[in-house]
């Protein structure tokens, strides 16, 4: 699970704007280990690969996780019809 999910998540509850959030945050490492799943921490390789990208797509935690999952050589799980955009990736969901 991308670091930057977790981020992008922790932000907007902050903000007021996922005030349902509050349990996922809460249990965030619980569900990491009942899923084995580890976190994949966003480094310079991954920041440095964004300058590639095809997309002018502004929104920089798309760019983030589209940058890892390149990568990486990972699939990028999500609901989001913006990250259909980036020609790198195929999104599954």
């Amino acid at each position: 699970m991308s670091v930057i999910t977790v981020w992008e998540l922790a932000i907007k509850h902050c903000l007021g704007r996922l005030a349902s959030a509050d349990k996922l945050l809460d249990d965030y490492h619980l569900s990491l280990a009942r899923y084995d799943f580890t976190d994949l921490r966003f480094n310079s390789v991954h920041a440095l690969s964004e300058r590639g990208l095809t997309d002018s797509h502004g929104d920089p935690f798309d760019r983030a996780l589209v940058a890892q999952v390149v990568v990486e050589k990972l699939n990028l799980i999500g609901a989001d019809p913006e990250l259909a955009k980036f020609r790198e990736v195929d999104v599954l969901w």
